[in-house]
């Protein structure tokens, strides 16, 4: 008898969530995602950094063989641009070409010593200027790395 009684008793129910559960449980889901999109977005940063460097890394070994293994008479000469290119170069779908983002181009310090000479030889400092995104927006940053000097002579 206690048992229809409980049944037919018209009290307040557990059964469902109140309004104030389900806002809270939609705000922890908000902040969540909010969360998940920053990190992805970090990250999406990191990869394309790493990217940019790797790049970087070899335009810079491209133009050290250049200068180790070209002619002495085709070596540049003081304050000449050496190389020049795109870091990144995305193919852009509605054009359908490549478009050029962040420019990297080398300079030559060159001191020659014995000029004329048989002896001549030639200390080349070349600096590499490129463009890296910054993490906010779509401004970029300066960078220049100088690579070591190289000795090349005549003979």
């Amino acid at each position: 008898m206690t048992a229809q009684n409980n049944r037919g008793r018209r009290g307040k129910s557990n059964e469902g969530l109140t309004l104030i559960e389900v806002l809270v449980g939609g705000l922890a889901l908000s902040i969540l995602l909010a969360g998940l999109t920053a990190a992805w977005r970090v990250l999406e940063y990191q990869l394309l950094i790493t990217r940019l460097q790797d790049r970087v890394s070899r335009v810079v070994r491209q133009a050290n063989d250049w200068m180790l293994y070209a002619p002495y008479d085709a070596l540049p000469s003081d304050g000449a641009q050496l190389l020049s290119g795109y870091l990144f170069e995305p193919f852009d779908q509605q054009s359908q070409s490549f478009r050029h983002n962040l420019p990297y181009s080398f300079s030559a310090a060159v001191a020659v010593n014995n000029p004329g000479t048989s002896n001549e030889s030639r200390q080349i400092q070349l600096t590499l200027n490129y463009l890296l995104p910054a993490p906010v927006g779509h401004e970029t940053q300066a960078h220049q790395i100088q690579l070591s000097p190289t000795f090349r002579s005549r003979l």
